[in-house]
């Protein structure tokens, strides 16, 4: 069976930071694109392959007699009593930040739960939940010195709907958001003044005083449901 943590501190995990700059309209969004990643190759950035990261929305099914469920949903039912998520609405977070693990986060609590890559699969799609509402990020991962970055262009889906641009930092050489806040926050400057042109500014996802007890990969995925939540109001 998956196993699943609540309080996640991955020490090897970078401090990332989210930076989304809103799209007025298609043509906007597509030139803000181009002009990030412009600036990001000038900084001598390399591009390394594809960014794709999925934060989904998922709302608890009517409940069903067990005996009823094949297999698959018995344990998927055992994995939701396990985790605390039975009859709660969850987000499930995947994708390039987090390689083989994945997240996910009580809509109620924003608790924030790790495991492996199956344990979101297993307990919203075998389990009976149902997708709701969804942001996907799709673009390319490219390395600025010691800085690697996700940038992509933003869909809500269902109906997929363009909602701009987004910038996944991380900063390699630290761990601790405390010891890298300030060079993120540096680095964000730099890029909103390349993209001024197109309209807007970079703005960072906002965090809560509560989000000091999470770091590394757990910190990240609340970091990308509230992203959703914004673009999705």
């Amino acid at each position: 069976m998956c196993r699943a943590t609540d309080h996640d501190q991955d020490e090897t995990f970078p401090v990332r930071r989210l930076l989304f700059w809103g799209a007025k309209d298609r043509a906007a969004e597509l030139k803000a694109f181009d002009c990030l990643l412009y600036t990001l190759l000038r900084l001598q950035g390399s591009q390394t392959g594809p960014w794709r990261t999925q934060c989904v929305s998922h709302r608890a099914a009517p409940p069903v007699d067990p005996s009823t469920r094949g297999l698959a949903s018995r344990i998927a039912m055992d994995e939701e009593r396990h985790t605390g998520v039975r009859g709660k609405e969850v987000h499930a977070v995947t994708g390039s930040p987090f390689s083989d693990r994945s997240a996910l986060v009580l809509r109620e609590s924003d608790q924030v739960m790790m495991g492996d890559t199956r344990m979101a699969d297993l307990v919203t799609k075998a389990g009976g939940y149902k997708a709701h509402v969804g942001l996907h990020l799709e673009g390319s991962h490219v390395q600025v010195g010691d800085f690697n970055v996700g940038i992509s262009r933003a869909v809500l889906r269902p109906g997929e709907i363009f909602t701009g641009v987004v910038l996944d930092v991380g900063y390699a050489p630290l761990t601790s958001w405390t010891h890298g806040r300030a060079i993120l926050e540096d680095f964000q400057e730099m890029l909103s003044e390349a993209v001024e042109a197109s309209g807007g500014r970079l703005q960072a996802v906002p965090e809560k005083e509560s989000d000091s007890s999470l770091q590394g990969t757990g910190r990240h995925a609340l970091q990308l449901v509230r992203l959703m939540r914004l673009l999705a109001a």
